[in-house]
């Protein structure tokens, strides 16, 4: 069973607590539009719609390459 497949087993919500992560994140940097999260993705590719190209680069520096968990 891959890593994915527990994920979605054991917490059927996985989704909703990491775009809320996110979101917390983001607003400490300015704030977030919208979030959208690849369910698909095998790397977790999160996007983020932030309000100014500054708060996205502050967003970008804070969640590029973290992972949560």
């Amino acid at each position: 069973m891959s890593d994915r497949s527990v994920l979605l087993e054991t917490n059927p919500t996985w989704d909703v607590e990491i775009r809320d992560d996110v979101i917390e994140e983001c607003n400490k940097h300015g704030g977030v539009f919208h979030v959208y999260l690849d369910k698909a993705s095998p790397q977790g590719n999160v996007y983020v719609k932030c309000p100014s190209i500054a708060t996205a680069v502050a967003a970008v520096n804070s969640l590029h390459g973290r992972w949560f968990a």
